[in-house]
Formats: C-alpha cells, structure tokens, sequence
C-alpha cells in the first residue's frame, strides 16, 4: 500500500513539474537568425464566431527585448472603416467625407482605443502588463512596421505573389498576409446599404485566388487624399479608400511579460501560451 501511495506521489510531482516547466523565459520573437516561425500566445477575447460568441484572443509574437513582447493578432478580427461613413453613396464614391491627414485624426484610430480595446479587456483585464505604444494600449501596425525584419516581415511593399506588372514576389510577404475570423467576414457595417451587382459587396472582402486572405488596415496616410495604407491579399502594401467597407482590423499591442504567467499552452499554433496576470 505504501508503494503504490509512493508511486502515486511521484506521478503527481513529475505531472506538476510538467505543469511548472512553461515560464516566460520560453516566449521568444521571431528569430531571423535560426529563421525560425513565430510563437503565439492567448490574451483578452474577442467575438469570434459569426454570432459574436467571444474567444480568447490569439496573438502572434513579434519580437521581444527583455520582457516586454510586441504582439499582433493572428486574424483579422474586426472589419471596420478608416472614416465611418454610413451612406452608401459616400462610402462608394469617398466625397462626402473630410480628408484626414493623420491616422490620429480618423474614426478608426478613436475606435481602437476605446471601443475595441474595452472589448479586448472586458473579460480578462490585462491593463497592468500593458506597455503603451506611442501613448496608446492597442494600435494599428504601421509601414515600417510591416517592413520590419526583426518581426519576420521583409523590407519590401512587394507579395508573395506578383499582383502588378513589374513587382517582384518576396517569399516572406506571407507573413504579412491576413484572415478574418468567421465574426470579421461575417460582419456588414450598414446592413441598409443596396448593390445589386454584388450583394457581398458591404462585406470584408476575400481572395480567392490568395487563399481567401484579406485585406487591413494601416496607419499609412496618402498626402491630399482620402487614402490610408493596407495590407492587400498577397501581403504587399498598397491603398484604401478611408470610406471602404471591406478592410478589416488587426491591432498590435506590447505587453510585459514579467506581470504575467503561463498557464497552460506551449506556444505552437495549436496551442498557444495561455497567459494569465499574475
């Protein structure tokens, strides 16, 4: 009886060192020199399912110095304009609608500092690990960001696939490439808004030809227009009407990792460190 209690005991330590053995020093960035893939963790939750159903947030590591990781979601989780625009005519045609000149002047960037980012927290409030990115809590990704080698994105505007005459396939551009979560394609922002040609046409658009990627918003702003960067199907860096209707939304966020835990997870694709304040 002894024995088999002993043995028990055993079972039971190595199973909580299994447990234990996850700690932050684990959680790394994309790693250019090994070329290895990125990391992810879970943080927050979002509606996910075309219903809204919430789900824990999964976010793709960046890159790390000390403690603090930067982090972007692995979807698109939202579809949103850069300009809120709910007349049909304007969202077609951008005229009726301001020209912004700075990302921090458009509806979008308001959105994603408050309602989103309330969304974000609502369930699991991670403010505390929180490192503000230019004064802010959740941010869209700029050019050079989306440029950034040490994030695992290449130095180019270019796809992974020729889109234009005369651009240049970059195998890395796949990184940048993104895909809405069944909430994000299922979402119309003005469900009053008529197209007879194409009845999808209020909806966050999708390539097939791509893999059924789509496009997302950036922080980049044309001079004199009324245009703001995005990522297109095949990952290059192109333009948006501020009014569109079929860009979505897919923020970055920076985090101290010393004011968090793992819990579970091992930080693959399929199972992501599940991160919890401590």
């Amino acid at each position: 009886m002894m024995k088999r209690l002993l043995s028990v005991l055993v079972a039971l330590a190595c199973l909580a060192g299994i447990a234990q053995a996850a700690d932050i020093s684990e959680i790394r960035g994309f790693d250019k020199e090994q070329k290895e893939e990125y990391q992810y963790l879970l943080l927050g939750t979002y509606p996910y399912k075309e219903d809204g159903t919430e789900a824990p947030l999964k976010w793709r590591i960046l890159y790390r110095e000390g403690d603090v990781v930067t982090l972007m979601t692995e979807d698109i989780i939202d579809n949103m304009q850069v300009m809120f625009v709910d007349n049909y005519v304007d969202g077609v045609k951008k005229k009726r609608f301001p020209k912004k000149q700075e990302f921090t002047e458009t509806d979008l960037y308001a959105w994603v500092n408050s309602e989103m980012a309330d969304t974000i927290l609502k369930n699991q409030d991670f403010s505390e690990a929180i490192v503000l990115h230019e004064g802010d809590r959740f941010y869209i990704m700029s050019w050079a960001e989306l440029m950034n080698t040490d994030y695992g994105f290449p130095h180019t505007k270019s796809g992974n696939t020729v889109e234009q005459e005369g651009e240049v396939a970059v195998a890395a551009a796949k990184y940048r490439k993104g895909y809405g979560t069944p909430y994000a394609k299922k979402k119309i922002l003005y469900p009053d808004w008529k197209n007879e040609r194409n009845k999808n046409w209020n909806k966050l658009f999708q390539f097939a030809e791509y893999g059924g990627s789509s496009p997302y918003w950036t922080t980049k702003m044309r001079p004199n227009t009324k245009q703001t960067g995005i990522v297109g199907g095949n990952g290059h860096l192109s333009w948006g009407g501020q009014g569109d209707v079929q860009k979505g939304v897919r923020p970055g966020v920076m985090v101290d990792l010393s004011k968090l835990q793992i819990t579970g997870g091992d930080g693959s694709p399929d199972k992501p460190w599940v991160m919890e304040m401590k």
